[in-house]
Order: C-alpha cells, then structure tokens, then sequence
C-alpha cells in the first residue's frame, strides 16, 4: 500500500508493507510514475512473506529507510553482518508510541496477530484551517478486533480493513484443518462477519472512505464482503465500499474529512 502526502511544498511517499520483489515492485511504482528511489521509508506490519517479503535488501539497496517492531526484523538485527550485505537504515518502532515522517504522524498499534511483536497503523495528518488532524486507519492483519483495536481506531476518516475469509468458504475449502484453524482463530485473519461487527463498533457506518482488503483468493468472494456488508451497515454503505483486488489492489484515494 502506497501513502502519498505534501510536507514543505514537497510530495512524500510511504510503501506499508512490501511483498513483492524487487522487479516487481518497481513496475508497480512505475506505474504511478515513481520509483524505489521515490520512497521516504517502508514500513512494515509484521514478518510473514507477504508483509516483509524482500523489503530488507531493497531498503539497503535503495537506501530507503526501513521501519518496523523489533520482533519483525529480530533475525536480522541480531545476526552478525559482512561487507558483502549493507546493512539498511533502521527506525525501531514500539506499539502505543507515535512517530513523525515529514510531516505524516504514525501510530503503531499492537494486534492479536499469530507474528512476533506485530502492529497495524494509524496516519494522522495535518488538515490545515484549525481543523482536526485527518486520520487513516490500517488494519489487515488480526485474528480478532480486541478492546484495545477498537478504542485506538475511533473517529477515522478513512479506513483499510482486512476482509480476509467467509467462514462458510474457508470451512468447505481444501485447507487442512491446521490451516483453517488457524486462518479462522483469534490469532489468524477477520472474517467478513468479524469486520462488519468491527465496523458497527466503531461506527463506520457513515465513513466515506472504507476499503476492503486481504481477500483470500480461495476462501472469500468481493459478493459475500458486500453482502455482509449490507446486512450489518445497510445499501448505501454496501454500495460505496471498495474492494482491492488481488492483482491490482485499488486506485488512488483522497482522505477526506468526515
């Protein structure tokens, strides 16, 4: 997911998370007319593949600042270096404790999540005019929404929300019941029924902005998000929710205020 922001005249670039690989990265950046060289930092939720991926040795490369929990990159930071891996510029993050890049503030929020030490974001920016900060919420990877998820993502306008499973699909799917286990446990990924209820509680009923996103190729379908939806958060919110496609993801979108 790629955040774009002004600070000082000057546009800003955030890649959260970094799954992909090196080529492949730089051709999706290439699409928005940027490159790695583009970026201000990456920050990264957790360790799994999909997450992390190849961020370490293109951060070094690149030399793009690379932000995560201590527990993400515990491996590496702890194993001895040599002259032929760079080492990369690393800004250790804890839960609870909010940090500043030019301008953009990042709050990271510990969640119930089967990774060492893994968080999920809330950026807050500056709206100008005396206005309240706006604030984007970030949350795709938690295998349930605790107390303190949602005390933390209150009054966002806008919001990226891990739709990940139907619990009737991943049940019927060919995963070994390990798998699934885990997929549909408190450590593991929300269910369409589990964001919906999620939504309700933070009332985003009428947030103009709501993405839903992590979609199990396998194991969950845009029509049972919407459906889900519908019947938890009404018609017209069903109707505006936007879906990231698995290939594509999701074009660019303007936080705005509530």
């Amino acid at each position: 997911m790629l955040l774009e922001w002004s600070h000082e005249g000057k546009p800003r670039y955030l890649l959260l998370d970094c799954g992909f690989s090196e080529p492949e990265l730089g051709i999706r950046l290439a699409g928005r007319g940027l490159s790695i060289k583009s970026l201000d930092a990456i920050l990264i939720t957790h360790e799994h593949g999909d997450h992390l991926g190849k961020a370490p040795s293109i951060a070094a490369k690149h030399k793009v600042p690379l932000w995560s929990t201590f527990g993400t990159l515990r491996p590496l930071l702890l194993s001895p270096t040599t002259d032929d891996e760079p080492l990369f510029a690393h800004r250790r993050l804890q839960p609870g404790v909010c940090y500043e890049l030019h301008g953009l503030t990042i709050e990271a929020v510990a969640v119930p999540h089967d990774a060492n030490e893994p968080v999920q974001f809330i950026f807050s920016f500056d709206a100008g005019a005396g206005m309240p900060p706006l604030r984007l919420g970030v949350l795709t990877d938690l295998g349930h929404a605790s107390s303190h998820v949602i005390a933390r993502y209150q009054n966002l306008d806008a919001l990226v929300l891990e739709t990940n499973h139907d619990v009737a699909m991943l049940e019927q799917s060919s995963y070994p019941s390990t798998l699934k286990k885990r997929v549909g446990g408190d450590w593991g990924h929300l269910s369409n029924l589990q964001s919906a209820q999620f939504l309700t509680a933070i009332g985003a009923g009428t947030m103009p902005c709501v993405i839903a996103a992590h979609l199990s190729r396998q194991n969950n379908h845009p029509d049972r998000v919407r459906n889900t939806m519908r019947e938890y958060l009404g018609q017209a919110f069903s109707e505006r929710l936007i879906i990231a496609e698995q290939d594509c993801g999701f074009d660019w979108q303007d936080v705005k205020r509530v």
